[in-house]
């Protein structure tokens, strides 16, 4: 097969397709293998549904380009399929997932204030939630009666991803700084809709002070002769280079970072164009099931109001389950509500990521990193 064969035929198998693995569509099927291997490998996907879109495109490229191929390489098809034996498992939804459901919650923001947890609405949210895809999919792959009715122990074909638990997640946890995160970097692209993290030392040789050498007095004919006489011949090591922190520029940081050094990215909305404060910045705080402060006019016009509500913690709460605030004040990276929204709609001014993304997010880094938002 020539390479130009070859490649059309990758590009048709990653293309979107209407039908359903219910069927056994192996363009489908191939499809979800690859985005489950790059989830895998930390280049988020989006929804793991099959469907080869914009952002599994994306991940894809990031890919390549940490591994320093070609963005059109399509060796990561093979690899995904021989990494990804079973793209579905069974999985039974757990008894304590019930309390995390409410069928009746309000989308009133007053009536919203006046309750301690924002849940879910239904098992299907909660269970597509837990395993990064969407209800209409989950529907796709074990049909509408089946998901509709789902409940406590209830048995479901799902996406073999590590599942999102929203149960180990705790109001108001705050993430703190830690050593280990200190070299992590992150650009958040907004024309492109992605947010990449990086990982790198910048470092330089420490300037040493080269020793005088000291001035050798012969005193006698003894030691006239002994400084005359052959000397032995010494091996002796180069001395250890010190490699000190360099001092750069925020500019010559994050211009200095190369698709080598990316260790994840993740599909993002940025907020609207008029609200965007592009600049460098830092995670100043980092809160798991936050309580947001709901500001009308914030929202609308980006300037504070009067006039506010505390809408409490939990998966439907519109900020999501994690709060990564910026030292730009107001501006935040965040979770959300509507996973089905992201790259789509646009916020008043912050990052929005699923709620899978972001809690991810924070096992990469941490408050003191440094941002650049373009």
């Amino acid at each position: 097969m020539t390479r130009i064969s070859y490649a059309l035929s990758l590009l048709f198998f990653l293309s979107l397709t209407q039908s359903t693995l219910a069927e056994l569509s192996e363009q489908r099927t191939n499809t979800l293998k690859l985005q489950l291997f790059l989830n895998t490998h930390d280049f988020a996907t989006g929804y793991l549904d099959g469907r080869a879109g914009k952002f599994t495109m994306l991940a894809i490229r990031n890919y390549n380009l940490k591994n320093e191929r070609d963005q059109t390489d399509f060796r990561y098809a093979r690899e995904a399929q021989t990494a990804i034996a079973e793209p579905l498992i069974t999985t039974i939804i757990p008894s304590s997932a019930e309390e995390f459901i409410n069928a009746n919650l309000s989308s009133d923001k007053e009536e919203q204030a006046e309750l301690k947890f924002l849940p879910y609405r239904s098992y299907a949210e909660y269970a597509a939630e837990r395993f990064q895809t969407s209800v209409s999919f989950l529907k796709e792959i074990n049909g509408a009666k089946k998901i509709n009715a789902l409940g406590p122990r209830s048995a479901i074909k799902v996406p073999n991803v590590e599942p999102f638990l929203i149960e180990n997640l705790k109001h108001g946890r705050s993430h703190k700084a830690s050593e280990e995160f200190k070299h992590r970097y992150l650009i958040i692209d907004t024309e492109i809709n992605q947010l990449f993290i990086f990982k790198k030392e910048f470092l330089v040789p420490a300037v040493a002070k080269t020793p005088a050498e000291p001035q050798q007095f012969v005193e006698s004919e003894e030691e006239m002769s002994a400084s005359l006489k052959s000397p032995e011949i010494s091996i002796e090591q180069e001395p250890e280079v010190q490699m000190i922190p360099a001092k750069l520029s925020d500019e010559q940081l994050f211009t200095s970072l190369t698709f080598k050094d990316l260790i994840a990215s993740f599909p993002i909305t940025p907020g609207k164009p008029q609200f965007i404060r592009r600049g460098y910045w830092k995670i100043k705080n980092s809160v798991e099931l936050p309580v947001w402060r709901y500001d009308k006019s914030l929202l609308e016009t980006g300037e504070i109001g009067t006039e506010s509500l505390l809408i409490p913690g939990g998966p439907n709460n519109p900020v999501g389950v994690v709060w990564n605030g910026l030292t730009r004040k107001g501006i935040g990276i965040h979770g959300t509500s509507s996973p089905e929204t992201i790259g789509r709609s646009q916020s008043a001014g912050c990052i929005r990521l699923a709620n899978w993304d972001v809690i991810k997010l924070t096992q990469f880094v941490r408050p003191g990193n440094k941002v650049w938002l373009r």
